[in-house]
């Protein structure tokens, strides 16, 4: 994996208690993100780090960041 890394991040849903686990980082074509629980393919590209970051939300079905019972770890 050349260049940047972003990093592993928990999403976790304070009211239904499910938590799952990805990671963020750049390949050539741009930024991905794949799930560490069952190291998924990697979904990509995104421009930005945010859009994967933010694409993964979506694709666990999880509540958006204006959500105040999401904990950010």
């Amino acid at each position: 994996m050349a260049g940047r890394y972003q990093g592993r991040h928990d999403l976790c849903d304070m009211k239904s208690g499910h938590t799952q686990s990805i990671e963020v980082f750049w390949q050539q074509s741009g930024w991905f993100w794949r799930g560490l629980q069952a190291r998924g393919v990697a979904v990509g590209p995104f421009t930005t780090s945010s859009q994967a970051y933010e694409s993964a939300w979506v694709a666990f079905r999880l509540p958006t960041r204006e959500d105040s019972s999401i904990s950010y770890r």
